[in-house]
């Protein structure tokens, strides 16, 4: 996925990000209301609905009015000047924020947010590849900051399994980066169980 390269595809997902943008899907009530905005951005950005669902719900409970202290905004605690100015840079070669206004948008937070955590995945922590074992690492990045997942991955080593990786993060990495990881996944197979037919 070039996601800052000048490919057709890069140029295509741009302007779907850009009609996403200004023509956002309209609200329904409940937590249906964002089902939509979710399975368009999984299909997208070439994530599972489950992770972008259980990131959702752990970041903000489906709060569209979720703030952090960090400055993280809206359902998926995108912070402006930091994961959301990295995936603006990449999405439109310009060197900002995207605005809190933009980000209290909760069609426009879904994609923002899930254009990162891809970015993390598909992009930054390509390299690893088994599949499972990625998703981790880039939940840890989402949480954490991707440069401190990288850093810690230099220094101790990449993992063989998703035990490796978890017991990495319990002994390396702030506790809430481990337990958040954690929680998503979890959130993730209960989602998926869901969504099977009965």
């Amino acid at each position: 996925m070039e996601l800052g390269g000048q490919s057709a595809e890069a140029n295509m997902k741009r302007i779907v990000v850009l009609y996403m943008l200004l023509f956002t899907v309209p609200a329904w009530s409940g937590v249906d209301q964002y089902r939509q905005s979710i399975e368009k951005n999984a299909v997208l950005w070439n994530l599972p609905v489950e992770i972008i669902q259980s990131v959702i719900y752990v970041e903000s409970r489906f709060n569209t009015e979720a703030r952090s202290p960090k400055g993280a905004i809206g359902l998926m605690q995108v912070v402006p000047d930091s994961g959301g100015r990295e995936i603006w840079r990449l999405l439109f070669n310009e060197d900002r924020s995207p605005s809190r206004k933009l980000l209290r948008d909760p069609h426009s937070n879904i994609m923002i947010g899930t254009a990162y955590l891809a970015h993390l995945y598909h992009r930054y922590f390509c390299t690893i590849e088994n599949n499972d074992i990625r998703i981790m690492v880039a939940l840890a990045g989402y949480n954490w900051g991707p440069g401190r997942v990288k850093a810690l991955l230099k220094r101790y080593g990449r993992p063989n399994s998703t035990t490796e990786m978890y017991r990495l993060l319990i002994r390396y990495a702030p506790h809430e980066t481990a337990d958040y990881v954690i929680f998503v996944l979890s959130k993730a197979v209960g989602y998926s169980k869901a969504r099977l037919p009965g």
